[in-house]
């Protein structure tokens, strides 16, 4: 896989998890938080944040692991960067299994200079997010095994 590919894959994970923020199993888009007399917060709305983490597969010049960034809106919005490179998108959580979440996403990557021929047109993107605990997810694609460890930014 070449170094472009490596970093659209990227993205895509990245944009998974996006769309696992802001959704409740019902459908209804989420609110980070529950406020007085509120039962617990689904995983679902516990997606709705900044997540950061590295990729040992891409470096930057300085041979340093690419930093990725997540941003998950309570909206159903996403987006994801590493670098220059990112994109912007969509997401639904359509099944939350205990600390497992499924998501479908809609992504467009946002790569200044780097555009392919299809870049502008939306991907939907199927993606699965674990939580390893309240402020830690591994995220995956659906269609391959390419887990990122990401944790919540304070």
């Amino acid at each position: 896989m070449t170094r472009f590919s490596n970093r659209k894959a990227l993205l895509v994970l990245a944009t998974g998890l996006l769309v696992a923020a802001g959704c409740d199993p019902k459908g209804d888009w989420g609110t980070a938080g529950g406020g007085p007399g509120k039962a617990a917060d689904t995983y679902a709305k516990k997606l709705v944040a900044t997540w950061e983490g590295t990729d040992g597969d891409l470096t930057d010049k300085d041979g340093k692991a690419a930093v990725v960034t997540v941003v998950f809106t309570a909206d159903g919005k996403m987006t994801a960067a590493m670098g220059p490179f990112g994109l912007r998108g969509t997401y639904k959580v359509t099944k939350e299994d205990g600390k497992t979440l499924t998501l479908d996403t809609e992504q467009t990557f946002d790569m200044p200079g780097l555009k392919g021929k299809d870049d502008d047109k939306a991907k939907s993107v199927g993606m699965t997010v674990t939580f390893n605990d309240d402020d830690a997810i591994t995220m995956s694609p659906t269609d391959k095994n390419d887990p990122k460890q990401l944790k919540r930014k304070k």
